[in-house]
């Protein structure tokens, strides 16, 4: 009798896994989508010094991880995406002899990376055949925590040694780092406005605004102190011209009025979670602000007169959200912890936000990046590298206005 319970119990689940559930996602308006590419990292069992990805000026993505650098191209020459390891083609061994902890692309193809022993190696990747690393700088003392180019081709760096430098790589060798820049503290994170300012982040609750297009006058226009509890993560993002929000990985972020300098305390506070830390914030291109813990995804509205309350809730996910993307059309993907991937429409006028899940074969968490065109790209822990185009969902909605009462 067992026996014949656990077979019902099997036919059950399987009925329900694979004909109730597609039912109702396609009966109730949630899109279902099926990778177009699966792409497994053979280089090791266990990932270390797990990195983030970058999309590239011709639309390829480079991704790090360890000592390695991967270059992913989601259109190859028969239409399917391939994804090869830079510098492979010129020696065997790793091509970078430490640890790598940042990427950013530059123009021209070209790459940029920073080492945990201070070094930033730049690479082109128009000549697949030959040596790609073009420049090396020895850059800081201690690890580069982030590199980057700024809206006029210069090259920046920051280091956990609280320097920020910026480089003229059009320069001969050894007159290339044009302006040094001084926190007291290891950088936490940089960003360009779209005036040109330059933000800066130390862990120490220091932002700096810097005029980097006038480097012969003083370039620190001014020095705002956020009173910070927690060093373990830090967050700096540019939503809206003139806006900053800072957050150390607290339950709290602070917004920053860049158009009034000689201000002492943030313009709001906004709450970012009731009782979990933040995982991650992103500013969207209408302005708002997205973030992330384990009580769901907040999106704020920074142009409402009251910032301290948030206008949309999601919490429809199932455990911690660890990466938020928008896409292309304006739509939001959210990862978690367990590998989950679920599409957002913030402007479905009939009130449903989650629109879409993806599915694929990893359960851990990971980054996402999104792509031209509505695609998508997860980079997962354990090296699984996923692609989705996100106009071909398995199944439609069936009911496009459906009220239930």
């Amino acid at each position: 009798m067992l026996r014949y319970l656990k077979t019902l119990r099997f036919i059950c689940f399987f009925c329900f896994s694979y004909v109730g559930m597609p039912l109702f996602h396609y009966a109730f308006g949630i899109e279902s989508y099926q990778p177009v590419a699966t792409l497994l990292n053979n280089d090791s069992n266990k990932l270390e010094y797990f990195g983030d990805i970058v999309l590239l000026s011709d639309e390829r993505v480079a991704l790090f991880y360890g000592k390695r650098i991967k270059v992913l191209n989601p259109s190859g020459p028969d239409g399917k995406p391939y994804m090869i390891t830079l510098g492979q083609g010129v020696q065997e061994k790793p091509i970078q002899e430490k640890p790598i902890l940042s990427l950013a692309p530059l123009t021209g193809q070209r790459l940029a990376s920073g080492l945990s022993d201070g070094t930033v190696k730049v690479w082109d990747l128009s000549t697949p055949h030959k040596e790609q690393c073009i420049a090396t700088l020895k850059a800081h003392d201690e690890l580069v925590v982030a590199v980057m180019q700024l809206h006029d081709g210069r090259l920046l760096s920051a280091s956990a040694d609280g320097i920020i430098k910026v480089w003229d790589l059009s320069r001969p060798d050894h007159q290339q780092c044009v302006a040094t820049l001084e926190h007291e503290a290891c950088i936490a994170a940089v960003r360009q406005l779209p005036d040109d300012r330059l933000v800066s982040l130390s862990t120490d609750g220091v932002l700096k605004v810097w005029n980097v297009n006038d480097l012969d006058e003083q370039p620190c226009l001014a020095t705002l102190t956020d009173n910070i509890e927690d060093k373990l993560r830090s967050y700096l993002v540019s939503p809206t011209h003139g806006r900053v929000v800072t957050c150390f990985s607290k339950r709290a972020a602070n917004v920053w009025d860049l158009n009034k300098l000689d201000q002492e305390t943030p313009v709001a506070t906004l709450i970012v979670s009731a009782d979990e830390s933040l995982e991650t914030l992103i500013g969207l291109d209408d302005g708002r602000l997205v973030s992330c813990a384990g009580d769901g995804i907040k999106v704020w509205n920074l142009h409402k007169p009251d910032l301290t309350q948030y206008e949309t809730l999601l919490d429809e996910q199932t455990g911690r959200v660890e990466s938020v993307v928008q896409l292309s059309d304006g739509r939001l993907a959210s990862c978690s912890i367990h590998g989950v991937i679920k599409l957002w429409d913030l402007n479905n006028p009939y009130g449903e936000r989650w629109v879409g899940t993806m599915e694929h074969n990893c359960d851990t968490g990971g980054s996402l990046l999104a792509l031209p065109n509505n695609r998508l790209v997860f980079f997962s822990y354990d090296g699984v590298v996923v692609v989705w185009d996100l106009k071909k969902p398995v199944y439609q909605k069936l009911f496009d206005r459906c009220i239930l009462f």
